[in-house]
């Protein structure tokens, strides 16, 4: 089967012209099975990054691009320890994605949406996401075998592509994951000392034990 999946979350992201959060980073994800190619998974957030890169380039002291946030005043800022919102990915096309994500998961389901969803890890209750789910059978629409072949050729000359000055090549969804999967069994997970730091601190405190070294 083909699969999509969306969720909206907590008010991170600023609807387009506008300066405060409203709408999550309301990821989508669609996959598709191939053949012999491995199969195409896209999964990203309808903001221009996750909010998870912003805190780890604040612990680490680093610029941000403009474009990934805003601060207090609604400015684009390359500070992270001063942005209080998200960018929407690609202007207005980020925002009504967003919506549309929030309509399918939110208020089709008869939940929560926009600012009505909780804070992550709040203790005053729970976030009360939504979800939404759609599984399209392939063999409803046409042969499972020649969709396969189809897509194996589609996934090729998507990759053959000619590229661009200075790029490594076309890639397709779920290429540069599995890269990193593969590098990251063989070699392990570079973790920064700053982010080293705050997990031994909440090891000590919760009296966890920690291997050494951490990577």
């Amino acid at each position: 089967m083909i699969g999509m999946v969306m969720t909206n979350a907590t008010s991170l992201m600023i609807p387009h012209g506008g300066i405060q959060p409203y709408l999550g980073t309301n990821p989508i994800c669609v996959c598709a099975p191939a053949g012999e190619e491995p199969p195409f998974v896209f999964d990203g957030a309808t903001t221009v990054v996750a909010r998870g890169k912003i805190t780890v380039a604040a612990k680490m002291g680093a610029k941000i691009p403009l474009d990934w946030g805003v601060d207090a005043q609604g400015h684009p800022t390359d500070k992270p320890g001063d942005v209080v919102a998200l960018s929407p990915l690609g202007g207005y096309k980020g925002y009504d994605l967003a919506a549309a994500v929030d309509i399918l998961s939110g208020v089709l389901a008869g939940g929560p949406f926009g600012q009505y969803i909780g804070v992550l890890g709040a203790v005053a209750g729970p976030q009360r996401v939504g979800h939404f789910f759609l599984a399209l059978k392939i063999e409803a629409f046409r042969d499972l075998a020649g969709f396969r072949a189809d897509m194996d050729t589609f996934l090729r000359e998507l990759r053959s592509q000619p590229p661009a000055p200075g790029s490594k090549g076309v890639l397709v969804a779920g290429d540069p994951e599995r890269a990193e999967m593969a590098a990251r069994l063989a070699g392990g997970i570079p973790v920064p000392d700053e982010i080293e730091a705050d997990m031994r601190r909440l090891a000590e405190q919760f009296g966890v034990a920690v291997a050494d070294p951490i990577v």
